[in-house]
């Protein structure tokens, strides 16, 4: 295990709010790649010892950190992650890229076909199981290196970094309720009152969720949640009044969602969550960012969704079309920042050329 170690964790999701992890791969800088089985080894906690303070290789990092973290205590520094997936959308790869693409091209290795699907519950482990989940280590290493050593010299290096770092401290801090209910489709179309009302019960939901360790379907659909944004029921009897919500909402949850009905309606008008982007200005704002990052992918070879992130670029696009302060910090300020300024003020304009 000496030098960067290369992760990897076989896990599943369905049904549960905390994925239950099955297996975790590991690789040191030249030695073999070693396969951890959680099912015979129940305390891993030895395990996040084993990682701290390391360097650490992982592909798509933020499906595995937040497992990670809960399962061994791992609480790496987010700088200390290194993501091939991200070093590849800094170098006109695209992204996302499977390993196996990136594998296959800068290595011109064949990774085995994907068993990521396969039921990893189930002991003993197939010989697939286990060829499989070893080569999701092996490479790491040397793709890291070949990613790196295209980069070396140049300012995206050090974006693309940066850029993880972003990622991963976001992956480790769990996600943001204030981003959950903007992304509910039909949630532009509420006043503020009623976007009060929805932030209230997804922050409810996701608590729920997290309690009882069930997805946040079960406890309550987006549709379900909307329903009853929209017609801010004051009493029990309002709030059934609706016959397709389900019993448990209606019923067995319905002191729980009034209580979070009654802290939506108490907050002070001028602290109403703002308008989603639906149509108008804010959507046509958006488009023409979304535009614009795509013609700097192809001119830079930075994926248009690490420069700017879907939730990053509409709220510059609320910001844009009411006339707020816009701030590009970070490494984005290296990157894009006086571009996007000149895109923002008027003096930078797109055309289609055939």
């Amino acid at each position: 295990m000496r030098g960067r170690v290369a992760i990897d964790t076989e896990f599943h999701a369905e049904h549960v709010y905390y994925p239950r992890l099955h297996l975790v791969q590991l690789r040191g800088e030249d030695g073999p790649a070693l396969l951890v089985d959680p099912h015979a080894i129940t305390d891993l906690r030895t395990l996040g010892k084993l990682l701290e303070g390391r360097t650490l290789l992982i592909h798509s990092a933020s499906h595995d950190l937040s497992i990670l973290r809960r399962a061994v205590g791992l609480n790496p520094r987010p700088e200390d992650v290194v993501d091939p997936q991200i070093l590849a959308g800094f170098l006109g790869l695209g992204f996302p890229r499977s390993l196996t693409d990136l594998a296959r091209e800068l290595l011109g290795e064949e990774l085995p076909p994907s068993s990521s699907m396969s039921d990893w519950s189930k002991r003993p482990l197939t010989e697939e199981q286990r060829r499989y989940a070893a080569m999701d280590v092996l490479h790491l290493h040397a793709l890291t290196d070949a990613l790196e050593r295209r980069l070396a010299g140049r300012p995206q290096l050090a974006w693309a970094r940066a850029c993880a770092a972003e990622i991963n401290g976001a992956a480790l801090q769990g996600e943001d309720p204030e981003l959950l209910w903007r992304r509910i489709p039909g949630a532009a179309v509420l006043d503020g009152r009623g976007r009060a009302a929805l932030r209230s019960l997804v922050i409810w939901r996701e608590a729920a969720a997290i309690r009882n360790n069930q997805p946040r379907f079960q406890i309550a659909s987006d549709g379900s949640l909307l329903d009853i944004a929209r017609r801010a029921p004051t009493t029990l009897a309002e709030l059934s009044q609706n016959r397709r919500l389900p019993r448990r909402l209606a019923k067995d949850q319905a002191d729980e969602v009034m209580a979070a009905l009654h802290v939506a309606a108490a907050l002070p008008e001028e602290v109403l969550p703002p308008p989603v982007i639906t149509r108008g200005a804010a959507a046509r704002a958006d488009a023409i960012l979304a535009a614009w990052a795509l013609t700097v992918e192809e001119r830079e070879g930075v994926a248009a969704e690490l420069l700017l992130p879907p939730d990053l670029r509409r709220e510059i696009a609320v910001r844009w079309t009411r006339r707020e302060e816009i701030v590009i910090s970070g490494w984005r300020s290296q990157a894009i920042g006086e571009e996007l300024r000149g895109v923002l003020n008027g003096q930078i304009g797109l055309f289609l050329r055939a």
